[in-house]
């Protein structure tokens, strides 16, 4: 203890010195706990990710007619193809903007890890307006199924309003990120006839998996 004092007034016989060391120790803890938190992270993508999926996109994007389905379909080695386009907006608040997966009951088998049955799928197909959530969803929205949700989009429709408006047919959940995902998943169709342009048209990607040659 008696040594104290002289530690001490070493340590502020050059103020800046000492204050600047404090600093970039601090620092140095605060990148040390950034990088461990991201390493966690991506040891957890790692853990949670499918080993026998594929995801291809064409080198310079574009679209492509939603007529080609039935002929990706009888590629060799393709067992799945489901449309797949996002449709940007928000729920109520421009702040908390996502997009909405709109497709098909096929979209359930090249992703099955969102566990929904297959009626719930083929409701989907059924109902153009129909909107299945993730449990995430539901619970940050307080959403409940039958619920009225109006989605405002930029995207230019045929009657001029930016609102879609769909109904929650199905609440379900994502089996590799057990109420985290939050997710939104509509009828393409519905999408496809009230849009002004670039209608027919799907992005182009393709998921290959175990079970799904292309999506």
């Amino acid at each position: 203890m008696k040594y104290l004092p002289l530690v001490f007034a070493g340590l502020w016989r050059k103020p800046a010195r000492t204050i600047f060391t404090f600093l970039s120790i601090v620092v140095a803890f605060i990148l040390f706990g950034i990088l461990a938190g991201l390493d966690s992270g991506f040891d957890h993508i790692l853990a949670v990710s499918r080993l026998d999926r594929l995801f291809v996109d064409p080198r310079f994007g574009g679209r492509e007619p939603i007529a080609y389905l039935d002929q990706i379909a009888r590629v060799p080695g393709v067992t799945v193809v489901a449309p797949r386009m996002g449709l940007p907006g928000y729920y109520r608040d421009k702040k908390d903007s996502g997009g909405i997966i709109m497709t098909n009951s096929r979209f359930f088998t090249v992703r099955s890890e969102w566990a929904a049955t297959k009626v719930q799928a083929l409701a989907l197909d059924r109902d153009p307006t129909g909107l299945i959530v993730s449990v995430a969803a539901a619970n940050k929205y307080h959403w409940k199924v039958g619920d009225t949700v109006p989605w405002i989009s930029n995207i230019t429709t045929k009657d001029g309003s930016p609102v879609f408006t769909f109904h929650i047919i199905a609440i379900i959940d994502n089996t590799d990120l057990r109420g985290l995902s939050n997710v939104f998943l509509g009828n393409y169709i519905y999408l496809d006839q009230r849009r002004v342009r670039e209608q027919g048209l799907v992005p182009v990607h393709s998921d290959y998996d175990s079970l799904a040659g292309a999506g």
